[in-house]
Formats: C-alpha cells, sequence, structure tokens
C-alpha cells in the first residue's frame, strides 16, 4: 500500500469526534491503497446508512466499487458484541459498480445472491437493480417520538390520560395509556416515584420538572403515517387516528395535501417499496431512523405526489 499525499484528503473535514473509530479506518486503509489494490472488511453494516458516514460513503464511491457484500445479519461474529455486521471487498480504481450482493440466512447457506449497482444516493450506499431518483425528504418530513425515560412507570392503565401509538399498535391496533404532560406534574401516583424519576439519564432533572418525560414529540394535526424503528411486520407502515406516539414510533408527514384516501394510498405505495433492496432490512428485521428515511430515494411510483406539491 502506498499514501499519495496530492490526493490526501484531510480526515478533519470528514469526520469530527463523535465518529465511529471504524469508519476513520475504514477511510485510512482506502486511502493508503494503490489503485488496483484491494481490500477486505468486517464491519457494522450502519455504515451503509448513518448521518455520520456520509462523507465516508462518497469518498467511498469516488475511489472505486463495493465489489463483493455478505449481509450476516443478526448472526454474531464477535463475542460479547452484537452489531449488525457485514463483510465487504473494496477495490480501488474499479468503476464497474457492479456488486455481488449475498445474503445469509445461517453461516451454511444464503437466501439471494445477486448483481446489483453500487450507488451512492444522498450520503448512502444502497445496492440496486431500480432506478430510485426521487428523493424521500422532497415528499416528506419524519419526527421521533415522545421517550419517557421511565415507561414502567408514566404507563399506567388505571392513571394514564393520553393514549399513545407504541410498538404494538400495528399488530394489534391498540394504543398504551400513559401518564403525560400537565397532569404528570399534580399526580399522586408519580410522585410516589419523584427520586427515581429524578435519576433518569435521557436529560437533566430538577426539583422544576421531575415529571416531565425526556423527550416530547412533534405535535400536530397534520395527516402522517407510522413506522415502527423496528418490526418484521411484513407492512411495517400504518396509519392511526391517534396523534400521539413513543420513542418507538418514527411520524412520517406528507408535505403535500394528502386526504384520507390519499393517504391510504401512499402507505400502500410504502409499503410495497422493496426496502430491502435499499438497505433497510436486516436479517428479516425493518430498521429505520428519523435520518435513514429522510435521506433515502424512492422509486418512480412517487413522481405523482411531486406533481401535486409543484401544483401546490
Amino acid at each position: 500500500m502506498a499514501t499519495n499525499l496530492t490526493t490526501q484528503k484531510n480526515s478533519q473535514s470528514l469526520f469530527d469526534e463523535r465518529t465511529n473509530l471504524y469508519i476513520f479506518f475504514i477511510f485510512k486503509c482506502v486511502l493508503h491503497l494503490k489503485s488496483g489494490g484491494e481490500l477486505v472488511f468486517i464491519t457494522p453494516r450502519d455504515f451503509l446508512k448513518s448521518t455520520s458516514s456520509r462523507k465516508l460513503n462518497e469518498f467511498l464511491f469516488a475511489q472505486g466499487s463495493i465489489t463483493d457484500f455478505i449481509d450476516l445479519g443478526d448472526r454474531r461474529i464477535f463475542a460479547h458484541a452484537t452489531p449488525n455486521c457485514a463483510i465487504w471487498r473494496f477495490e480501488k480504481g474499479n468503476f464497474t459498480r457492479d456488486t455481488n450482493l449475498l445474503i445469509f440466512q445461517d453461516f451454511s447457506t444464503f437466501i439471494k445472491n445477486t448483481i446489483c449497482k453500487f450507488t451512492f444516493l444522498n450520503g448512502q450506499i444502497i445496492f440496486s437493480k431500480s432506478d430510485y431518483s426521487i428523493p424521500f425528504y422532497e415528499l416528506f418530513f419524519v419526527k421521533v417520538g415522545a421517550v419517557s425515560g421511565a415507561d414502567s412507570i408514566f404507563g399506567s392503565e388505571e392513571f394514564g390520560d393520553v393514549d399513545f401509538v407504541c410498538s404494538k399498535t400495528i399488530k394489534s391496533g391498540k394504543t398504551k395509556k400513559m401518564i403525560y404532560g400537565k397532569s404528570a406534574e399534580n399526580s399522586p401516583y408519580l410522585r410516589k416515584f419523584k427520586e427515581v424519576l429524578m435519576q433518569r439519564r435521557i436529560k437533566k432533572f430538577s426539583e422544576n420538572n421531575w415529571f416531565e418525560w425526556g423527550r416530547d414529540y412533534f405535535k400536530s394535526d397534520l395527516p402522517r403515517i407510522y413506522v415502527n424503528t423496528k418490526t418484521r411486520h411484513k407492512k411495517p407502515f400504518f396509519i392511526h387516528d391517534c396523534k400521539a406516539y413513543d420513542g418507538s414510533i418514527l411520524a412520517i408527514f406528507p408535505k403535500f395535501r394528502a386526504d384520507l384516501a390519499t393517504l391510504q394510498r401512499v402507505c400502500a405505495k410504502l409499503n410495497a417499496l422493496d426496502w430491502a433492496e435499499l438497505g433497510f432490512v436486516c436479517d428479516g428485521r425493518f430498521i429505520f431512523s428519523q435520518r435513514s428515511l429522510e435521506n433515502c430515494h424512492l422509486d418512480s411510483s412517487f413522481a405523482e405526489f411531486l406533481n401535486i406539491i409543484s401544483i401546490n
């Protein structure tokens, strides 16, 4: 391996103190690789979508191609560590953009083996056969749900006064009752747990805010579609009348006018999309985050909604 000082990038412009060390390691390895050289990595797979690796992904795409990518799913390959990992080969100077994608069911059998296109879109890497040209953020914005930091205390069928969409709602349609808002401050039930609630680490609590939740949710009457951040449900996107949602849920708000019929149609399209090809499925489980969704791209079937925005 050799260093080309004339093309060396300043790592400080790509990373900061929040960057995971393995991302910096990938960058340094590729940086010092000769043209035509190759490396095989075993790393967490989340670099494909994570916000912190956006610049790394751009750098990788500019330097060559990931020629082979083996998705290991939930298989543990490191003792005492459980990240979802992948084995992948990078070849510097190879711009064919062909990637041999393998998805393993276990260490002896795989459930998918196909040639895909290595693509860089808005900070994310995807291996796809389809054309994804419509930025998600042009059609929708995404909000995270509220986090109490102590659901076992705030959740109460007897004392709860606000219904929340939760991780179980997609299967049962039911919400959960939580103690939330102004009623929490004067709740005799909550006061019994005051000392415990003040010890929550999600944010700083004091005598003045011990009854508050750690993180609030975006309050709006706008139409929205919900999705669990992690789920094995085959149709992860759903609609519910309840306006409050907890931290296991993301709320997707259309930027175009959407009545119930339109919202249902959008929801069906989102459920029909090949999220596995977009890199959001690991070992049969959908994994979504606010940033990864907003930064992904959709296929041409969503073009009609772009037209609605342009008309309005």
